[in-house]
């Protein structure tokens, strides 16, 4: 179907870029549609109707600068995503699953846009990936000190040291992980 809608663009310049957005971006974007949507059927759909959008307005496409071209492509995505999902929670079609406990508060929480939860989504992402580069035992503790609330006494049984040391095991899993992200921060 997809292979039909873009060679149906009769100009083929029009036609190579959407091509090229195809290539580059196809599976980010069927990730970004299931995220949302949890059903790979429905995702492949949005995606297709993601293309149709693009291809409606590919001469405003084309000069989005190559550096925001990502963001303008996955914004498409994810604003069909949760029109969709507007739409079907009024027909009382969608169901949450435990996954999207979160994203179905959010939702309803008038004062909380469908926006927000998508940034803050992302962003606890990226920092658990963050997280996840550094040292096993570094990971741990913080999840045990902030995620967990433990106490020192509990962190330290729990570790098997001792308890005057649990402050300095996590200052220095603190300053490894604001490494990692003060060094990407620097490389975008």
């Amino acid at each position: 179907m997809l292979a039909m809608i873009i060679a149906a663009i009769e100009d083929d310049y029009e036609r190579e870029f959407i091509i090229k957005i195809h290539d580059d971006y196809y599976v980010e974007m069927k990730k970004r549609a299931y995220r949302f949507l949890r059903n790979n059927d429905e995702a492949e759909e949005l995606v297709q109707d993601a293309f149709v959008k693009l291809i409606e307005r590919v001469d405003v496409v084309m000069k989005v600068d190559k550096n925001k071209l990502p963001g303008y492509v996955m914004s498409t995505v994810k604003n069909l995503a949760l029109n969709k999902i507007r739409v079907n929670q009024r027909k009382g079609d969608y169901e949450f699953s435990r996954d999207d406990a979160e994203l179905a508060k959010w939702l309803k929480d008038s004062q909380n846009l469908p926006e927000d939860l998508y940034q803050k989504e992302e962003e606890l992402y990226l920092i658990h990936k963050k997280l996840s580069e550094l040292p096993e035992r570094d990971n741990l503790l913080l999840e045990a000190k902030y995620i967990l609330q433990l106490k020192d006494e509990e962190i330290a049984k729990q570790f098997n040291i001792s308890q005057q040391s649990v402050r300095t095991y996590i200052m220095r899993a603190r300053r490894k992980a604001y490494a990692l992200f003060k060094e990407d921060m620097e490389n975008e």
